[in-house]
């Protein structure tokens, strides 16, 4: 008796857009079935994809399932890059499917990326899309997502506090102490400034800078060139308050940091979280300054 395989299903949804003066994308779905059933006998399984509102470009992913046990330091990701242990990896990612809105298939042959045939077995299997044909729409032409050495400065804020999809998420973030220097005073605390965290909903006019909600860490004001700080974290069950993890240079201290939100004004830090004495920075001899 042959061992069917038995897949579950995720998807990725990547919205894309038409020209309006607010950011008003349209959305992009993929969907199959939940489960398929594989003989593993070199055969071709099609994979049924639907694509709705715009064309896309759609890569097949199947991971093992419910093998972290039994994976241990496997040389994995593309030019083998990392390892992976202890938890499901990838077996197979097939090419790039370019698919209009409609109804069609994606074939698997049931080999992974070696070419070689696929253990029987229980596998996930993944669908991940994006629209590359239809023209971009700016989504806010003011916030800096950001990717440098520090951390990743904005997030993608797409559920709420109770955990369910966001009509509209929200951009959360800050500026890079380095991308904003020529800023640094305490007359200017709009969005450039360091020190000041910001709010942006998607959906609105992103040319209107009057959108932005920003709030000012007060430590910053007298001391700009002081202090530089990573990107700012949302408390999971209220967005009024975020965490924040502040470096004085000068004595070579750093501290986490609690705030509450004060949108277009100071914000309100916990003075009883957090404390100056509770890390030491290791002095590497780099240089700080402009």
């Amino acid at each position: 008796m042959k061992k069917g395989l038995l897949f579950t299903l995720a998807l990725i949804v990547i919205a894309t857009c038409a020209f309006a003066t607010d950011f008003t994308p349209t959305v992009m779905t993929i969907s199959s079935s939940d489960k398929l059933v594989y003989q593993f006998d070199g055969s071709n399984l099609n994979v049924p994809v639907t694509v709705t509102g715009t064309p896309a470009a759609i890569w097949l992913v199947i991971n093992t399932k419910d093998k972290a046990s039994s994976i241990s330091k496997v040389r994995n990701g593309y030019m083998g890059w990392h390892y992976v242990n202890k938890i499901d990896t990838t077996v197979f990612i097939s090419d790039r499917y370019s698919k209009t809105p409609g109804s069609s298939t994606i074939v698997w042959d049931g080999k992974n990326d070696d070419g070689k045939l696929v253990e029987a077995g229980d596998y996930n299997f993944y669908l991940w899309a994006y629209d590359d044909k239809t023209a971009r729409q700016m989504a806010c032409s003011f916030i800096q997502i950001g990717f440098d050495w520090e951390s990743q400065f904005t997030h993608i804020i797409e559920k709420g506090t109770d955990g369910k999809p966001l009509a509209k998420p929200m951009l959360f973030g800050t500026r890079p102490w380095y991308a904003c220097q020529a800023d640094n005073t305490k007359a200017d605390y709009a969005y450039k400034a360091h020190g000041t965290v910001q709010k942006w909903t998607l959906g609105g006019d992103p040319y209107d800078a009057s959108l932005i909600q920003t709030t000012r860490m007060s430590i910053f004001d007298d001391a700009v060139t002081d202090f530089s700080y990573g990107a700012p974290v949302l408390n999971p069950t209220n967005y009024n308050i975020f965490y924040i993890i502040n470096q004085n240079f000068s004595q070579k201290v750093t501290t986490p940091m609690k705030w509450t939100f004060v949108s277009g004004g100071v914000a309100t830090r916990d003075e009883s979280w957090g404390g100056w004495d509770n890390i030491t920075l290791e002095d590497h001899g780099c240089a700080i300054g402009n």
